[in-house]
């Protein structure tokens, strides 16, 4: 989340529940943004580019313009404050924050009645406090980056140590780095627009080019070297990736003009 927007009003604060079920509000774009504090249920938000599962204790993230449809797996219930951030070209997602102090939704709590407050300090309490859940929210998220910035360096590390042997698997690096598979893959597209066991595969046939250029090793041991079990599954992977089959490869490069 953009952390140098500006919040220029505040225009509804209000509590409200779930119950089991769908909504679907794909038909319609949301007329501001909006934080939803979750202190009950489970609801998964599905928009067209990203999706993820709020529940109890997290913030969701909804920005003005955006549509999306709710699976609602248990009864929830939420604090909302609909609000404008600034105009801005910055591209602003659906997003949830998790991990925040039990502190934001005591802020909640308090912008739900200080917002319509009559004391002449009312508003300016609410923005006070509207600023701190967004800085929370930022928080949050920068800390979710760090640790998923250190997830894939130690996974990037254990791959290139380990791509050229052929047990090697997702579950094998996701056991390595301590997070699940499906963590895994989500981490490695964030940072490579890729998989795994894609970006194995691709350290593979670089590697086998390389021995196919510099060594005269049957096609047999260049794909066993490279991390290829079987040497005609070697074979149809290096034409997919490269568009010539090993041996067509080796006899372009090593023949003399």
């Amino acid at each position: 989340m953009d952390n140098n927007l500006k919040i220029l009003n505040i225009l509804k604060v209000y509590e409200g529940s779930m119950a089991k079920g769908k909504i679907d509000n794909t038909h319609k774009m949301r007329h501001s943004d909006a934080f939803v504090y979750f202190f009950r249920g489970c609801v998964e938000y599905v928009f067209s580019d990203v999706s993820f599962t709020a529940s109890a204790g997290s913030v969701v993230f909804l920005p003005k313009s955006s549509s999306y449809r709710m699976r609602i797996s248990e009864p929830s219930d939420y604090y909302v404050v609909d609000f404008e951030f600034e105009s801005s070209e910055a591209v602003r997602r659906g997003a949830e924050f998790k991990k925040l102090s039990p502190g934001v939704k005591a802020d909640f709590e308090k912008l739900l009645y200080t917002h319509h407050g009559t004391e002449p300090w009312s508003q300016c309490d609410a923005y006070s406090l509207l600023y701190r859940i967004y800085s929370a929210c930022v928080r949050s998220e920068r800390r979710e980056y760090t640790k998923s910035g250190e997830l894939y360096s130690s996974a990037m590390k254990f791959i290139l140590d380990n791509y050229s042997s052929h047990t090697v698997s997702v579950s094998d690096i996701a056991e390595h780095v301590e997070v699940s598979e499906v963590h895994l893959r989500r981490i490695f597209k964030s940072h490579t627009a890729t998989s795994p066991m894609q970006y194995v595969n691709c350290l593979r046939i670089e590697k086998a080019k390389n021995l196919l250029t510099e060594s005269n090793l049957a096609i047999s041991d260049v794909a066993r070297l490279s991390g290829f079990s079987d040497p005609y599954y070697f074979s149809r992977e290096f034409k997919k990736s490269v568009g010539i089959t090993p041996t067509g490869y080796k006899k372009q490069k090593t023949e003399k003009p």
